[in-house]
């Protein structure tokens, strides 16, 4: 979420503070997805995969599409659900990443194959790529599929040896920082977008083993009981969903306040993406979502 707040301006930034604010914004997409693989755990049905991925992109891409219209910052040709607007195309791979995560023999052989995907990539058609966010999929299936397969033994193994995550965590934050610092990847290199070279596709990789021993670490050395943390994990959907519109409202403000981008307005954003976090995780507000999802899905037909 901190990301959308570094968008602009302030995210063309080459000093050190700009190079912290692309750190956060690389870091957290492709965690998003390693977390996601980590909680993939039981097969799902294709009535629950449609209600919980399919009818809630529908209409929430469209909801953002309707509102940048309004907002004059999107045309009427954003009305296509083929091609994700915004940070909707998430839910979408998180579809087929599931899908794919539960087909017989297709899970392990995706995984290498989806590496060579991303290594010819920059051959392929941006269009080609970017429809229903295929191009996604691949890219992020190496992550989703060690963050299901390996994450959570990792973490175990190394859940008592604090001193060395501690290590880990800053060797690779120094070793990304170095790459954006030296200007080797523009800003989304690392989440999900087109590569225009086998080198930018090799740095996907990279920093794809860099999330995983960074989640790894941050795992080990949180205690074992239940912390805000589960709460947010546990409302993540309707927190993903809503976040793109308060966070718009906000850069409105922002923008129109003027402030600078220096160490002080840096920590102000960071501390309230965490306050929107925790507000958007309320159990009475994803109560509600429920509440008009079940609604809708009844109607639909989808209930189980």
């Amino acid at each position: 979420m901190f990301g959308h707040f570094i968008e602009g301006e302030s995210a063309q930034s080459k000093d050190i503070y700009g190079v912290t604010h692309y750190f956060i914004y690389c870091i957290h997409m492709p965690m998003f997805i390693l977390i996601s693989g980590y909680l993939c755990k039981n097969k799902w049905s294709s009535k629950k995969l449609i209600r919980n991925y399919i009818v809630p992109y529908i209409i929430f891409d469209l909801l953002w599409a309707i509102y940048s219209i309004i907002r004059n910052t999107e045309q009427l040709k954003s009305l296509n659900i083929l091609y994700p607007t915004y940070v909707y195309w998430f839910i979408l791979c998180l579809f087929f990443l599931r899908i794919i995560a539960f087909i017989p023999k297709l899970d392990t052989l995706f995984f290498p194959l989806s590496i060579v995907a991303l290594l010819i990539t920059s051959v392929i058609e941006q269009q080609q790529w970017r429809f229903l966010s295929l191009g996604r999929v691949v890219l992020l299936y190496p992550m989703f599929y060690l963050g299901r397969n390996y994450a959570r033994n990792i973490c175990e193994r190394i859940y008592l040896h604090k001193r060395i995550c501690l290590v880990i965590i800053s060797m690779c934050i120094l070793v990304e920082i170095i790459l954006l610092s030296s200007g080797a990847a523009p800003i989304t290199w690392s989440t999900h977008d087109y590569p225009n070279s086998v080198g930018e596709s090799v740095l996907k990789l990279i920093f794809i083993v860099i999330t995983l021993c960074m989640f790894c670490c941050f795992s080990a050395l949180l205690p074992k009981k239940q912390t805000i943390l589960s709460r947010w994990g546990r409302n993540s959907l309707i927190v993903y969903l809503l976040h793109p519109f308060v966070v718009d409202m906000i850069k409105i403000v922002i923008s129109k306040l003027h402030f600078r981008w220096d160490t002080a307005f840096f920590f102000a954003v960071f501390i309230t993406s965490v306050i929107i976090t925790e507000v958007l995780s309320e159990d009475w507000l994803r109560l509600l979502f429920d509440k008009f999802m079940n609604r809708l899905n009844i109607l639909l037909r989808l209930n189980d």
